[in-house]
């Protein structure tokens, strides 16, 4: 019966823990880099950007992918230096950096962020966090 519980078990933690990380991913393009990172299933939700390049880049605006409110995509206009990260909160209990307190990740799988920057205009998947770990691809819209 012991056995049995543990073969139960770890599969549900290794689930949970996959869900319960942030998903990130590492997009580049014209000699700059972006790194986004999203833990969309929490309170609050976080959408951070990161710039591991040697350029300054500025995030335009921040939203979400899948049936976005029509008061998305934030506008935000900040510079990133090279080396910096901003995250963005929304949910009730954002409270630094702050785009709503309107939750705007549905938990349904099929939601992600959608970030446009001077480099382009990147998107990344909210339910990437199992899949990452299987050599999933980054999406570039």
């Amino acid at each position: 019966m012991l056995a049995l519980i543990r073969v139960a078990v770890l599969p549900a933690l290794l689930l949970v823990g996959a869900f319960a990380s942030p998903v990130e991913a590492v997009h580049g393009r014209g000699g700059g880099s972006i790194r986004i990172s999203l833990s969309c299933y929490g309170n609050p939700e976080k959408t951070t950007i990161g710039n591991t390049s040697k350029k300054s880049f500025t995030i335009e605006t921040v939203g979400s992918t899948y049936q976005p409110y029509s008061f998305e995509p934030f506008h935000v206009n900040h510079v990133l230096k090279p080396g910096q990260w901003i995250s963005y909160q929304t949910g009730s209990a954002a409270h630094t950096n702050v785009l709503t307190h309107d939750y705007i990740y549905d938990n349904n799988g099929k939601d992600g962020a959608r970030v446009a920057t001077t480099l382009g205009t990147f998107s990344e998947h909210c339910s990437a966090g199992l899949r990452r770990h299987l050599g999933r691809t980054v999406r570039r819209d």
